[in-house]
């Protein structure tokens, strides 16, 4: 019989194109997880520290040489075989030997046991599928008629995706054969496991969140991403919103919904390899558009996640990474404990004038950030600003920003917070700064400005004093000439207020 040994060193840069499989072929994938001591050393052992313990080792070797036998005779003359049953000292000497010999041996007789029970490889042909243990014993064959059914289970009290297991079962009836995830290391042995199932059982029916499992994880470049989504055929798996327990992309388990707003919602969820929690923002994608509308969604898409790596900063929501699925596209940010700027204002009303200064001043970090890349934000309000308990400000969504030098007849935002340029498809850096002194009304009076208009706080609340209303009303002049010129001016002004007793 034909043999397939897959080759883990064969593919590179995260492509997994599995070799041809003849039809009378038997397809042997390596099967068992490899041990902490392995993945720890090829994790971080260099060259160097290969050479140190090579000699490290000549060194014990000769030492051993040269006092091993002094060793044995001080240890003969312990243990003296004549006396042994005559002397009390010599019997608890010696069994005290013994029993730091049996103790030593523990490790290797376990180590042993274990290598003899652990399946080596799989076996997966035309017949069926089986295991194979170290000597090449062969487990009983499963044969492709005796299971309809692949589908993937959660150990009680397991988190780690490593444990996950792949049930070949008939029906709902107790699994025939079990395959733990993470003995399936490498992409190309999920991928030729997958790919050879789907090849000698193609009545089997297999779950969906098998692929999800068994596909290979890949880091996608936004324009893999890009090409992939649009070559994707149409059709989605699923028409509702992601429920509690999905995993996506192999890694992420949803824990539940945080909120949904126009073409997506937001959810929370648990990053099973970092082992923390983040937020998938979610785009739903044009499926049965025409291929210049489903374009327009993944440009857009595209540069919300290129202008969220583009800014770093402890008041900015941090890009962990992107993925597509299922015709919708996903941002993993980083999870902010806390609520939205609108929402503690609502719940707790306006601010004291001197906290509203202190966020002010955060508001300008964050824009000078943006500004230098240069990045136009365009949406710049109290939903898209996080106050997070420990009482700073994160700005949140990238949706709608551009590039500084972007012109187009594109309006976006909300309208009682967007520049007057920003209706006429000229958005500029001074249009954050709009925005900002927006938001700064909004916190001191618990109002909406009302659009195209100077907003002058000391109106509706008394408390504000005449410094602090006129940099908001300076900051919302209709004319750009009138307003501050960058986000410099502004937040030396916010200080100057600050600094005043």
């Amino acid at each position: 019989m034909n043999g397939h040994a897959l080759n883990g060193n064969a593919l590179s840069n995260g492509d997994v194109t599995p070799p041809a499989i003849s039809p009378n072929e038997t397809v042997v994938v390596r099967y068992g997880e490899r041990s902490a001591l392995s993945r720890w050393r090829e994790r971080y052992w260099t060259e160097s520290y290969v050479g140190a313990t090579s000699w490290l080792a000549v060194v014990v070797l000769i030492g051993f040489l040269i006092l091993g036998p002094q060793f044995i005779l001080a240890m003969t003359s312990f243990l003296p075989l004549d006396q042994l049953g005559n002397s009390g000292a010599s019997i608890r000497a010696h069994w005290t030997v013994i029993l730091v010999a049996f103790v030593l041996s523990i490790p290797p007789l376990i180590w042993i046991v274990r290598s003899l029970l652990r399946p080596r490889t799989l076996e997966i042909s035309a017949e069926g599928i089986r295991k194979r243990w170290m000597a090449g014993v062969p487990g009983k064959i499963l044969r492709w008629t005796d299971v309809g059914h692949l589908y993937v289970s959660r150990p009680a009290g397991k988190t780690d995706i490593r444990d996950y297991q792949l049930h070949f079962a008939i029906g709902k009836t107790p699994p025939r054969l079990r395959l733990r995830v993470g003995d399936l290391e490498e992409d190309e042995q999920r991928e030729l496991v997958i790919s050879s199932i789907e090849r000698y059982a193609p009545e089997l029916h297999i779950d969906g969140a098998v692929f999800d499992m068994l596909r290979p994880r890949r880091n996608l470049s936004f324009t893999e991403i890009w090409l992939e989504a649009l070559a994707a055929p149409p059709g989605r798996a699923r028409l509702l919103p992601l429920s509690e327990g999905v995993v996506l992309n192999t890694r992420y388990k949803i824990e539940r919904r945080l909120g949904a707003g126009g073409q997506g919602t937001a959810y929370l969820a648990d990053d099973l390899q970092e082992k923390k929690q983040v937020v998938l923002k979610e785009t739903i994608l044009p499926v049965y558009a025409d291929l210049g509308s489903r374009k327009k969604a993944l440009e857009d898409f595209h540069k919300e996640a290129f202008a969220l790596e583009s800014v770093k900063h402890p008041n900015i929501v941090k890009f962990v990474g992107s993925f597509v699925a299922d015709h919708r596209a996903y941002l993993v940010l980083e999870y902010i404990r806390g609520v939205t700027l609108s929402a503690l204002i609502k719940d707790g009303g306006i601010l004291p004038p001197e906290r509203a200064v202190e966020f002010g001043i955060q508001m300008c970090d964050i824009l000078s950030v943006l500004h230098q890349v240069p990045l136009v934000h365009r949406d710049f309000t109290p939903d898209n600003l996080m106050v997070g308990d420990d009482g700073k400000l994160v700005l949140l969504d990238f949706a709608v920003a551009v590039s500084a030098d972007h012109e187009s007849t594109e309006i976006a935002g909300k309208a009682a917070y967007m520049a007057p340029e920003q209706f006429k498809g000229k958005p500029g850096t001074q249009s954050d700064i709009y925005s900002l002194g927006c938001t700064l009304f909004y916190v001191l009076t618990g109002e909406n400005p009302e659009p195209l208009n100077e907003c002058w706080p000391l109106l509706v609340n008394n408390d504000v004093s005449t410094a602090l209303n006129d940099v908001v009303a300076t900051a919302t002049k209709y004319h750009t000439a009138q307003r501050y010129s960058d986000v410099t001016a502004l937040k030396s002004a916010l200080k100057n207020i600050a600094a005043t007793p």
